[in-house]
């Protein structure tokens, strides 16, 4: 049976590493399926990136795939679990990508999350999303800025209602939101 849990905080929370601890206990194939992109100019990054290769499993399969995510889950077996790190990136890379056309990028993300949330029930795959919370940080007036607000935050309330189960993380620490959710909320 098919299942989707969310990992969503803010900057450095350690929502990957949470995810990463959730998906080792399985003791599953698992499908790591990275969106961040390397960049030269920026160290800081790679190192982040670095980290995350150092410390994942060597049993675990990577796809470094900053779009396009159906294409590394199709070579996900039944049974597998997925792991996404992460959909805020995505939806920053498909920004990047569609400068010009922000209703372009927020239709190819939608889809791409269709996809997604298809192919986890198609494959009885258990998935795990890591994504950012940018609803409790500071929003800038750039255009840019409000677009991908806007665009994470969509996307973010349409995983959370698919998943089984939501883990907001803060410093470190995850505290699973659905059973806290009131009753009407989840009726």
């Amino acid at each position: 049976m098919s299942a989707i849990t969310l990992f969503i905080g803010g900057t450095r929370s350690g929502k990957s590493l949470c995810a990463e601890r959730y998906a080792a206990q399985f003791e599953l194939p698992v499908l790591y399926i990275a969106t961040a992109e390397l960049d030269d100019d920026d160290m800081e990054l790679t190192i982040r990136i670095m980290d995350h290769q150092i410390r994942r499993p060597l049993s675990w399969t990577t796809f470094e795939q900053p779009t396009n995510l159906v294409m590394a889950m199709e070579h996900a077996p039944p049974g597998t679990v997925v792991l996404l790190d992460c959909f805020s990136l995505l939806a920053h890379n498909l920004l990047e990508a569609h400068r010009d056309d922000h209703a372009l990028a927020s239709a190819i993300l939608a889809g791409e999350l269709d996809a997604i949330l298809a192919m986890t029930s198609e494959r009885n795959l258990t998935l795990i999303i890591v994504t950012k919370e940018l609803g409790m940080g500071l929003v800038t007036d750039r255009s840019e800025d409000c677009a991908y607000h806007n665009l994470l935050g969509l996307v973010n309330q349409r995983i959370s209602a698919a998943a089984d189960e939501v883990y907001l993380v803060i410093a470190g620490l995850p505290i699973e939101l659905k059973h806290l959710a009131p009753a009407w909320h989840r009726a």
